[in-house]
């Protein structure tokens, strides 16, 4: 019994309807466009990492400066 991939690789080239430099560039259309889809979904994922620590970063400058200002006020209250 012939397999599937035997026989497409036989019969697929030999077709007359069959347009090798159309397949080519098919293909290679299809793998830019994976490998561009991966590019863009790195891209943003580190777009978010990058932007939800500089949302960290900033709402521990916030805790840090409402800490500074309360000891300040406090201190003042006791002079």
């Amino acid at each position: 019994m012939m397999r599937v991939q035997t026989l497409g690789k036989n019969l697929i080239p030999t077709s007359k309807d069959y347009d090798e430099q159309f397949t080519k560039t098919l293909l290679e259309t299809i793998i830019e466009t994976r490998v561009q889809a991966e590019r863009d979904e790195k891209e943003e994922n580190d777009y978010k990492r990058k932007q939800e620590g500089l949302v960290l970063e900033l709402e521990r400058m916030k805790l840090s400066m409402t800490a500074t200002s309360t000891n300040t006020s406090a201190t003042a209250a006791e002079k």
